[in-house]
């Protein structure tokens, strides 16, 4: 029996866009790419479909997917892994500003199968939380 673990974050943004919070998320640690430069993203015009696509990219060129998704008004999707431990999950920006970490990547657990949501929280607060983003409120769900 899988577990499904995530975290659900409601935003205030200061003059900033959800581009700064992807950009954020990049410079404080999180990885876009697997080991083999390849992205898994939600493509452009994928309208409540959730066909991820998985293909190499630079972080311009997905800095470019992600602004037209914002252009387009469409949720933004991309795997994305701490540092170099392969630990992480699916990162979501709602059109709302809002956004969601599934985590589902090599779960961090606590005891028998009790998702570390502490680890994650330590992780994403701090690159949400900066560059005229506040963090009001987050919720846990694990089923």
């Amino acid at each position: 029996m899988s577990v499904e673990s995530s975290i659900d974050f409601q935003l205030v943004y200061r003059d900033s866009t959800k581009m700064v919070l992807f950009q954020s998320l990049m410079s404080n640690g999180w990885k876009y790419h697997d080991e083999f430069g390849k992205v898994f993203y939600l493509p452009v015009g994928d309208i409540d479909d959730y066909d991820w696509q998985r293909e190499k990219m630079s972080l311009d060129q997905l800095q470019e997917l992600v602004q037209r998704k914002i252009d387009q008004n469409e949720v933004i999707g991309i795997t994305i892994t701490w540092e170099d431990t392969d630990v992480g999950g699916d990162f979501l920006i709602w059109p709302d500003g809002n956004c969601s970490f599934m985590v589902n990547k090599n779960r961090k657990i606590l005891i028998d199968r009790i998702t570390d949501i502490s680890w994650y929280l330590s992780k994403l607060v701090p690159a949400i939380n900066s560059r005229g983003i506040r963090l009001i409120e987050y919720k846990v769900s694990e089923m």
